[in-house]
């Protein structure tokens, strides 16, 4: 028997926990309407209806924001767009008695006010802010800088020659637009989601100069102009405020004036950090975007004097799975997988542009330290039956223009498991084994696709459940605005759909066709928009597909659906926890606890003898600080380091130790670790796993993901399927693990010659009324 402990083994905590959302909570959240009324003016601009054309719609659009930003007093604005049954208009929030009468408006007061009104302030008024502490100024005028639903506030800046980058943050109360379907398409329907995004300005002039695509330059040369004021970006027609120089402490000193456009013409990652947890980053929590956040929401409480309060919504979570205990069973879900690699034949091909792959060698050689014999490894020769096929190949852009090596060795050994290494990544790390035992796991997959069966022990996946996964078949050159949140779409639904089972006899793939695909949106009704997408007016499909887990024998379903909503810091208790770790550090303990920590028992032989020898060599001193504490007991081990702060903090209150990095910290980061899921919610997510760095920016924010179903509970133990950390390279996953095979499937489908493929045979008779009897039919 192994030694290691696998996913397998893993057992959730006794207790689960409570998480923070991005979502606002619409019963704790306070917005006195009358009081609003009093205070704004609001008015509504009619766009056009769902049988407008695009292009009269969007001009219509646009010279109304123009026409208003420029007017001087517009607050806010917002977009609400045509849909079935309902027009499209501008809504704007402007200063009370501002004169609108040039523009066409009609107003919105207390005699005409509606559910869907109250939904657009809740937006204006989010808009309307942009982080400025007042919203009148002592000359009587609003000092704000808006730009439709978005405000930029500056966060750093980075220079080289004459190319000046701006990296700003912007908020938004937006609807959760992944979970629309054509039932669920009203914002007001949908789940209100306050975000805070990354976003990136570059001086015109550089992107005049540019070597980008012509079009490219083109777009963004006409696009709107920007420009910069003490704390945000702006459009340059805005005129509130003055320029001025921006003072930064990071690689630039000074900001010239100018004006910029919304884009990065450099290549690198300009994402402003989700947040810090450390006391260490504690001055620079408010650059994160989770920071922006959470000022944003006290600016807006304190703006309005009292009418306006929003509240996040937190979650509960029932099965949690410590990260820790997690990245324990990671470690040995890859000891499986060597073992898995160990009996067959590692055969190594190199396809890419260089002899050099020392460094390919360097990595296989420390993925197999210790079990070396066990592993057969060639480099090079003729590929066999049985073999598991690490192809080195270039980066994928540099096969534009010619044949792509690995596409080409898949279509000719479609039946042998292989998986690309690009040479490019190996060289560009440090530690080339990690990313080749992930390569390993890749083939590990491919290799239980081929011979149809787990050759590993997994977590239990229900026997004659259909898994099912959409698959993209093109990518088309297509300019998305994924920062800006908006849904991505194409012209046409460039979607196949795969379906993997476990039977008795072993792990069967196939490709959905059309009538399988129209019978079960017959039985998902409106829910089946998540999985197969949504056909808008103008005949494009909204891209946002989800996996479904589909019951064939009852018609239930589950469908494991991406949020546009986030899991958050606590930033409240974290910020308390900085605050008290921060005060601790200044505090004293007096004499007395350590004389009697020295005389207990009970405490640890080391730090006790430590302290001891503290006391001996300041026999005058009645109080020692943090520094002295620790140096003293700085040669002790770890957890004997730890229990003297730990009985400080215990005893006296005083916060000496930075716990972000240590178990005793998990409620410091349960919004970013371990694997939480609620059969009440119907929701997960899933953060890191194994120790983590209190000190490192958290990169993203954890997604939350809700499950929608049929089933009035979910099945029991269900949660296992997401325990596999082979299938997102030594994470937790976000879909169940087995849906990680079905994709492969069809990539590995994809390339088999014509003929090869099993596929399912159409049925020509018209379908029955009952979709669930006509699946059971075809089948």
């Amino acid at each position: 028997m192994a030694k290691y402990k696998k996913p397998t083994d893993l057992k959730p905590l006794a207790e689960g926990i409570r998480a923070q959302t991005n979502e606002i909570d619409r019963f704790n959240t306070v917005i006195n309407i009358d009081a609003l009324y009093g205070m704004f003016d609001f008015y509504t601009y009619h766009l056009g209806d769902e049988n407008t054309p695009d292009s009269e719609y969007r001009e219509r659009s646009i010279s109304i924001s123009k026409a208003m930003n420029e007017s001087g007093g517009l607050l806010a604005s917002n977009h609400q767009k045509a849909k079935k049954g309902y027009p499209g208009y501008k809504a704007f929030m402007v200063r009370k008695g501002f004169d609108v009468s040039a523009y066409g408006l009609n107003k919105t007061d207390s005699s005409n006010h509606n559910r869907l009104m109250s939904w657009v302030i809740e937006h204006l008024i989010v808009n309307g802010m942009n982080g400025v502490e007042r919203l009148v100024g002592d000359d009587g005028y609003a000092h704000l800088a808006t730009h439709e639903e978005r405000c930029y506030r500056i966060i750093g800046a980075k220079r080289w020659s004459d190319v000046t980058e701006i990296l700003s943050v912007h908020c938004q109360l937006a609807p959760d637009w992944k979970l629309s379907t054509t039932e669920r398409s009203g914002g007001s329907k949908l789940p209100a989601v306050f975000k805070a995004g990354t976003q990136t300005f570059t001086n015109k002039e550089a992107v005049e100069k540019s070597g980008m695509k012509k079009k490219r330059k083109d777009v963004l040369l006409a696009s709107e102009p920007f420009r910069l004021t003490p704390d945000f970006v702006v459009p340059v027609y805005n005129n509130r405020g003055e320029q001025e120089i921006i003072e930064d402490t990071g690689e630039l000193s000074t900001i010239s004036d100018g004006e910029f456009c919304k884009c990065s013409i450099k290549r690198g990652n300009n994402r402003v950090s989700a947040y810090h947890v450390d006391h260490d980053t504690l001055a620079s929590t408010e650059r994160t975007r989770a920071g922006v956040m959470f000022d944003q929401i006290e600016k807006i409480h304190s703006a309005y004097g009292g009418a306006v309060s929003l509240t996040f919504k937190w979650r509960e979570f029932d099965t949690v799975y410590d990260w820790g205990a997690l990245g324990k069973a990671k470690d040995g879900e890859y000891e499986q997988i060597k073992e898995v690699i160990s009996s067959r034949t590692l055969r190594v091909i190199n396809k890419s542009d260089t002899t050099k792959i020392d460094k390919v060698r360097k990595g296989i050689a420390k993925a197999i330290k210790g079990s070396e014999d066990k592993f057969t490894v060639e480099y090079g020769g003729d590929v066999c039956d049985g073999d598991l096929v690490l192809l080195i190949v270039n980066s994928e852009e540099s096969y534009r223009d010619k044949v792509d090596p690995y596409k080409e060795f898949k279509a000719v050994n479609h039946n042998i498991p292989s998986q690309a290494v690009v040479i490019e990544n190996i060289d560009a790390v440090k530690n080339p084994e990690t990313s080749i035992l992930c390569d390993m796991a890749q083939l590990v997959i491919k290799a239980e696709i081929l011979d149809g069966k787990f050759l590993m022990e997994r977590c239990t996946i229900p026997e004659g459940v259909w898994f099912i996964e959409p698959v993209r078949i093109k990518d088309d050159d297509v300019i998305s605005d994924d920062e800006e949140g908006d849904e991505t779409e194409d012209t046409t639904d460039c979607f196949e759909y795969y379906r993997g089972i476990v039977t008795c006899d072993g792990l069967k793939f196939s490709k959905l066709n059309d009538k399988e695909v129209n019978l079960l949106k017959g039985i998902m009704n409106d829910d089946a928009d998540l999985v197969f997408g949504r056909m808008k007016k103008d005949g494009t499909y909204t891209k946002d597909r989800n996996p479904v887990a589909f019951y064939p024998e009852t018609g239930k379903y589950m469908i494991f659906a991406e949020t546009s909503r986030s899991i958050i810091p606590d930033h409240i208790y974290i910020n308390g926890y900085k605050n008290d770790l921060i005060a601790g550090e200044a505090q004293k303990v007096g004499r007395g606890f350590f004389e009697r920590y020295e005389k207990n028992s009970k405490a640890r032989k080391k730090p006790r003898a430590a302290i001891a020898k503290m006391l001996a060599d300041n026999p005058d001193a009645s109080s020692f600080g943090k520094q002295t504490v620790f140096d003293a007991i700085s040669k002790c081990r770890q957890d004997n380091r730890d229990e003297v702060p730990n009985m400080i903090y215990e005893e006296l209150g005083i916060q000496w130790l930075n716990i972000s990095k240590k178990k005793i910290g998990k409620d410091l980061v349960k919004h970013k670790s371990g694997f939480n899921f609620s059969y009440k919610e119907k929701m997960y997510y899933s953060g890191s796993v194994g120790s983590h760095n209190g000190k490192n920016p958290q990169e993203s924010f954890c997604t939350l993901y809700e499950i929608f179903t049929n089933f009035k509970e979910l099945p029991a133990e269900m949660h296992e399927w997401f325990l596999s950390f082979s299938v997102r390279n030594k994470q937790t996953t976000a879909k169940p693990y087995f849906c990680k095979h079905v994709r492969e499937f069809a990539h590995i489908d994809r390339f088999k010659p014509a003929g090869i493929i099993e596929s399912v045979t159409p049925v020509d008779k018209a379908p029955e009324v009952d979709p669930l009897a006509a699946l059971a039919a075809i089948h």
